[in-house]
């Protein structure tokens, strides 16, 4: 995973963007940003991440790049507002209520979803 502490400070105020990080082949998005991935991608997967460490769940969405390229290669490539960083891609994404993501998050966590457990750091 990658830096779980920066990935986390942006999710916590994310009013308006998708941070997708490029881990093991696949994309990820955690928390608000995975929200908002599930609304524009419905095959996403969605997963629970525990941390042991700082002992807190979050919730991400796993797409592979093929299936990222497919439904928003266009979209990536042509917007001068996405931002390609060395550790992960910033789509603007204008609109989301914080009720529609913690009633999400609330029946995400509430089924059996797969769950992966973060080494201790």
């Amino acid at each position: 995973m990658n830096d779980f502490l920066k990935i986390l400070s942006r999710e916590v105020d994310n009013p308006d963007r998708i941070y997708l990080y490029f881990e093991n082949g696949n994309w990820y998005a955690y928390e608000h940003s995975a929200c908002r991935l599930k609304q524009v991608l419905s095959e996403c997967c969605i997963q629970q991440v525990i941390s042991l460490t700082y002992q807190v769940v979050l919730v991400r969405a796993q797409i592979s790049g093929q299936h990222l390229e497919n439904e928003l290669g266009d979209f990536l490539t042509a917007s001068p507002a996405v931002s390609v960083c060395d550790t992960h891609i910033e789509i603007p994404f204008r609109w989301q209520s914080p009720v529609i993501f913690d009633r999400w998050k609330q029946m995400e966590l509430a089924m059996q979803l797969p769950c992966v457990e973060l080494e201790n750091v």
